[in-house]
């Protein structure tokens, strides 16, 4: 397929449906409220403020998306941008527990009422570092639209790179949504995937949630029971963000983050699972791997915790193995 496109202040963006994402191009010079990523293997789903506030004044056909909850929006947003909320990502009707992806047919519903067309490039933000926007990202390349980006650091960076927000609602005309091709399985793991993974050495499993949920010291609402995955070592996803005053939520760099991961033992030659409790948190931390880091195989579990303490055949543990700190 010939694709067609135009450079805008140092982005591609893509204007033909079902091709894949082109070559990236050299980054944007930044300006000095929004850094340029900091060495980071792939940006080609990472958006700096000014990248995006560049392809906005440049009427670049973009699709915002601000994952937080409804309350959380209504005081103040991107303009432009849609409120979407977790329920709205999920299949609440075919599993006998909570927290999966949602289906191929409701993520077309979705997109169609958001006023997505596959030709449109889909930018996600949060207020969290990106952990909820992360989980769209993965949702969105797992049933084909590729064309889709987080914002570096979400609405705290926005602000702090002194650009506008809203409390106005944006006007959107629906479009007729359609996938191009199959679902793909890449960066996807399922249940007989993680159980095969818990008697591999060669795989690593990897728990992106908080310590007390590691150790079955907490049981969140929706889980069967507290502990973790056998063999499972502990991340938290959240030190993935640099959580100081002047780093506005923005991920850590290069550097960090591949001391961090090298020190826990999580390197490139293994092949890498993460979850967390409903595979929120852990699609953060598949994105650092692959997309930031450059990590070949690495795969998000989508049913996480949530599912796997449903089935009581499914071997766990509670506080046996040591916490990575």
């Amino acid at each position: 397929m010939v694709r067609i496109g135009k450079l805008i202040g140092g982005l591609w963006i893509g204007l033909v449906a079902c091709s894949s994402p082109p070559p990236e191009q050299p980054a944007a010079s930044p300006e000095p409220a929004a850094p340029v990523s900091q060495g980071y293997v792939s940006t080609q789903y990472l958006l700096e403020t000014n990248q995006l506030h560049r392809l906005m004044e440049n009427g670049v056909p973009v699709v915002l998306i601000d994952l937080r909850k409804t309350e959380e929006y209504a005081q103040g947003h991107l303009p432009g941008a849609q409120a979407v909320w977790r329920p709205d990502i999920q299949d609440l009707e075919s599993y006998p527990y909570g927290g999966m992806r949602m289906s191929e047919k409701q993520a077309t519903a979705l997109l169609s009422k958001l006023g997505v067309t596959p030709e449109t490039k889909v930018v996600i933000y949060d207020a969290k570092g990106g952990v909820d926007a992360a989980r769209l990202w993965w949702i969105l390349l797992h049933y084909g639209h590729n064309n889709v980006a987080l914002l570096n650091g979400g609405l705290p960076a926005w602000q702090a790179s002194g650009y506008p927000t809203t409390t106005e609602l944006p006007t959107i005309t629906p479009s007729h949504y359609a996938f191009c091709g199959q679902p793909t399985t890449q960066w996807f793991a399922n249940r007989d995937q993680v159980l095969e993974a818990t008697t591999d050495p060669q795989v690593v499993l990897i728990d992106t949630r908080t310590t007390d949920e590691y150790t079955g010291a907490e049981q969140k609402s929706g889980a069967f029971k507290p502990g973790r995955i056998t063999s499972s070592i502990h991340l938290d996803y959240y030190r993935n963000i640099d959580t100081s005053p002047e780093g506005h939520m923005r991920f850590k760099s290069y550097e960090d983050l591949k001391a961090m991961y090298d020190e826990a033992g999580i390197t490139p030659d293994h092949s890498i699972i993460a979850y967390c409790h409903s595979g929120v948190r852990s699609a953060h931390t598949t994105f650092v791997l692959t997309q930031l880091l450059g990590y070949p195989q690495v795969a998000n579990y989508d049913g996480s915790w949530t599912e796997w303490s449903y089935y009581d055949e499914l071997p766990f543990e509670t506080d046996a193995t040591p916490v990575a700190q």
